[in-house]
């Protein structure tokens, strides 16, 4: 991935309101991050954070068919929507799912800058 997609996907993180996701080899601690903020802000990152992963559980895959509902159904427990307790393997999907957001978000930017046609976002 190059340096202009990394700063639009940094830059769209910004205008969505949540600490930008860094998706490298290493380990990234948001905390880390959030620490840095005054505790209303971090409040108001985590509640947008929250909505973006769960309007991604709901949206990100069409269940039309029998097998598609099966899989929704699959990606949501990944996710693990609606549970009380959420895991570390539920975070790192859901953090996973933001990331794509974001870079699906941020090929239709570029797409856009570049004149080429934009389809319709999934």
């Amino acid at each position: 991935m190059n340096d202009l997609t990394e700063s639009l996907r940094t830059l769209m993180a910004h205008q969505k309101g949540i600490v930008p996701l860094a998706w490298s080899g290493e380990r990234h601690d948001i905390n880390r991050d959030l620490s840095t903020l005054p505790p209303e802000e971090v409040r108001a990152m985590k509640r947008k954070f929250r909505k973006m992963w769960r309007a991604e559980a709901r949206n990100a895959i069409p269940a039309k068919t029998k097998s598609g509902k099966r899989f929704a159904a699959r990606y949501k427990e990944q996710l693990g929507l609606g549970a009380e307790n959420p895991t570390k393997t539920h975070k790192r999907y859901r953090k996973a799912a933001v990331f794509r957001r974001l870079s699906i978000d941020t090929k239709h930017m570029l797409d856009k800058i570049s004149g080429r046609d934009v389809k319709a976002s999934p």
